[in-house]
């Protein structure tokens, strides 16, 4: 059993930043300049056990017995037991923003948004919160995505016609792993049906545990990339009343 390192039973632990910069070279253009950065590292609302089933066989050739071994706290408001896992939640987050803007003249104008975000989330779970590893996993996410979105406004001189047309672009890479372990009960081998002597039994655990916890891993890697064009007119027939086709 490992030694769980809880200090706090729910924390919500983050900071974050934000940075703006605004440029004006002269002329008609115009530079805006966003920073951001996210950073948390938490311990979430652990799972705290209520009940044990008494003993029974699991998968038809090994008794499961929670009581033999102690170890865990149920049905007390006062005093819980957590997991023998180290459990957090952690996330980086920051990106950064450039919005360039040019006025042709007092009716068209064009604007450039591009955009970077990288995310990097961090998740440890201890599932059932008893000292094995009946259900322990950690879930990892590395994500990158940009974008880009290019745009011409204009209108008419007395502004009742007006029109945007732009362009957009985006990829994301996301990358997603998580391991698991599975079904690291308590086993007692001297209960039926296993039923070998106590001077035995350290060397059947030892021989069960080859095989238990069952440990599950996956990584995935995701691509997705969007591209569009777009067009949208507006004209006002009235003071009150706008036709809007795009």
């Amino acid at each position: 059993m490992l030694p769980n390192t809880h200090t706090d039973l729910d924390t919500d632990k983050h900071e974050s930043a934000r940075l703006g910069i605004r440029i004006k070279p002269g002329g008609a253009w115009e530079h805006n300049f966003t920073f951001e950065y996210f950073h948390e590292d938490d311990q979430p609302h652990p799972e705290i056990p209520t009940a044990l089933l008494p003993p029974f066989v699991v998968g038809g050739f090994a008794t499961v017995d929670w009581t033999k071994y102690g170890n865990v706290i149920v049905n007390d408001p006062k005093n819980v037991s957590f997991g023998g896992s180290n459990t957090f939640r952690r996330a980086n987050i920051w990106d950064g923003i450039w919005v360039a803007n040019y006025d042709f003249n007092d009716t068209a104008s064009f604007k450039s948004v591009l955009a970077y975000q990288d995310d990097h989330l961090d998740y440890s779970t201890d599932n059932d919160a008893t000292p094995w590893p009946v259900v322990n996993g950690r879930t990892e996410q590395w994500i990158k995505t940009w974008s880009w979105e290019p745009s011409v406004d204009w209108k008419s001189s007395d502004g009742r016609f007006r029109n945007k047309t732009g362009l957009f672009f985006s990829e994301k890479k996301w990358d997603w792993g998580n391991s698991y372990g599975l079904l690291g009960l308590p086993i007692d081998p001297t209960a039926p049906p296993i039923s070998v002597p106590v001077a035995f039994s350290a060397a059947v655990i030892s021989g069960i545990n080859l095989g238990l916890p069952t440990e599950g891993h996956q990584f995935y890697r995701r691509r997705f990339q969007s591209h569009a064009i777009y067009t949208q007119f507006s004209y006002d027939l009235t003071k009150e009343l706008t036709a809007t086709l795009g």
